[in-house]
């Protein structure tokens, strides 16, 4: 894997496209798992997790990554703790409250939360227009969770799935000082075994659940493993080493749609025009934000 920058490479927006729409698949794949009840929201985060370590150690293996040095392993494991299993932890839980359109607006945030945290860390002064983006974002992510409640009420699933934002934010912005050390692959391979370890505290029941779920609910989860949750990582390093940052980054500000587009099919379910009109909002907010940067 290169450094180097391909603006016009087909393969390279082929392959974002591919990371975008599995990533848009994955807010519909939660749903139609949490919804089945076969699987706990705790189980499948365990579960999926487990199959998606598994899946970047035997990458790891045969493209002989490196192992962090001893010094680097406590950020290491706060990232993993922070942007895997706290993340998908509430994820899936919120999701049994929220639609999926409703969860992959509310995660867009994630790039607000790393602009806060990063100021928090590097102790910059935000700028006004950075304030005016927060708060468009956060009057998106109340009509949000207003839609998705069917009234004047904050749904406990949005705030969950407001928790995963944020603790996906801080993924983003503390990640910066071991990705000028290691490639992208090996930091996704050590965050994706640690919070598979963090989060085998719901592992109990799980092997009795695979024998007794229903054939669709473990493929569910097993695409949600493999494709997302490894595949599209390591798309993801591919795309970073030939196209800037900021242009891969901003196609993430489609997952919303398309995850709406998909769970219109899988798991059949519609936001209301609250939720929607939420979403937009929410996502013009997030572009203030990362404009003033």
């Amino acid at each position: 894997m290169t450094d180097r920058h391909d603006h016009s490479g087909w393969r390279v927006y082929a392959l974002l496209g591919f990371a975008l729409v599995v990533w848009g698949s994955a807010f519909a794949g939660i749903r139609v798992v949490v919804n089945d009840g076969s699987y706990s929201p705790g189980q499948l985060t365990f579960v999926r997790l487990t199959i998606a370590a598994m899946t970047l150690l035997c990458y790891a293996l045969h493209r002989r990554v490196r192992l962090p040095a001893l010094r680097d392993v406590p950020l290491v494991v706060l990232l993993g703790f922070s942007g895997i299993a706290l993340y998908h932890t509430c994820l899936n839980h919120g999701e049994q409250m929220v639609t999926a359109g409703a969860a992959s607006f509310i995660v867009a945030l994630s790039p607000v939360f790393a602009v806060v945290f990063a100021m928090i860390i590097s102790g910059d002064r935000p700028r006004p227009r950075v304030w005016l983006g927060m708060a468009i974002s956060f009057a998106g992510v109340t009509l949000i969770a207003m839609g998705d409640s069917g009234g004047i009420r904050f749904s406990p699933g949005a705030l969950l799935v407001l928790v995963s934002a944020a603790s996906g934010g801080f993924f983003i912005a503390a990640q910066r000082p071991l990705l000028r050390k290691y490639s992208a692959t090996e930091a996704a391979t050590w965050f994706m075994l640690v919070g598979a370890m963090l989060t085998s505290v719901f592992a109990p029941g799980c092997l009795h659940t695979i024998r007794t779920a229903p054939l669709k609910a473990t493929v569910a989860v097993v695409y949600l493993g493999i494709v997302p949750g490894a595949v599209a990582y390591l798309v993801w390093a591919y795309v970073l080493a030939r196209l800037p940052v900021a242009r891969a980054a901003s196609g993430l500000y489609l997952t919303p749609v398309i995850t709406v587009a998909i769970a219109l099919v899988w798991p059949g379910e519609m936001p209301a025009m609250l939720t929607l009109a939420g979403g937009v909002l929410a996502l013009a907010g997030v572009i203030v934000v990362n404009r003033t940067r």
